[in-house]
């Protein structure tokens, strides 16, 4: 026979996830595990509720066996993404390629005659805005880049660190760019920031380096 989980069992088990570093949170999707841990907060308030009327025998199987067993199979998800990681299965080029929410800056990337670099040795660390991040640019800005190459690669060097820097390995200071300019990092916590950009998804891994997803485009002070 199959014991009933104790609630605060599952009350630990729900606070393992919500509590889970940063990192390991990156390894899902983009809004993939909020979703999932509010999709299970919302499960455990509502079972805690008296049985409805109607089919109480059906809510007490589901509170008793099914919803235990979906959140510690959640929970083992989200440790196994802490102790495990993601592995590196291509260059900067197949990484992008492989991550849909940045297809902008993949796009012009190869616009801009950066496949050939990105692929290279390096390492590189590439801070890529997210496809919202650039729609957030005015029109007439993108049109200027797409109309000039050189500007165009100005722009995404500006997003390009030539060493590997993971979100753990950055530290208050500057780091120097592809473009030339140097562009300022802070990490406090889980929480990295590069300028004024906030890094929304750290450490997509590539064999040369790594991708950080950020949520502003950064533009390249002007030449004096």
């Amino acid at each position: 026979m199959v014991e009933r989980i104790s609630e605060a069992t599952l009350e630990a088990l729900y606070d393992t996830i919500v509590t889970a570093p940063a990192s390991c949170h990156s390894r899902f999707s983009e809004g993939q595990l909020p979703a999932l841990v509010t999709q299970s907060s919302s499960l455990l308030r509502s079972l805690r509720r008296t049985d409805p009327v109607g089919n109480p025998s059906e809510n007490h199987m589901y509170r008793r066996y099914v919803f235990p067993f979906l959140l510690a199979a959640l929970t083992a998800a989200t440790l196994s993404a802490c102790a495990t990681g993601p592995s590196a299965s291509g260059s900067i080029p197949a990484t992008l390629a492989a991550t849909p929410s940045i297809s902008t800056f993949r796009t012009l990337a190869t616009q801009a005659g950066l496949a050939d670099t990105l692929a290279a040795n390096g390492p590189y660390t590439v801070f890529a805005p997210s496809d919202e991040a650039f729609k957030a640019v005015p029109a007439k800005t993108m049109a200027e880049l797409q109309a000039d190459k050189s500007k165009l690669q100005a722009v995404l060097n500006y997003h390009i660190v030539p060493k590997r820097l993971t979100a753990a390995d950055i530290q208050p200071g500057s780091a120097k760019t592809l473009q030339g300019s140097e562009i300022t990092l802070s990490r406090a916590g889980t929480f990295v920031t590069v300028e004024d950009a906030m890094v929304v998804q750290a450490d997509i891994p590539a064999s040369n380096g790594v991708v950080h997803v950020v949520d502003r485009v950064l533009m390249p002070p002007a030449k004096k």
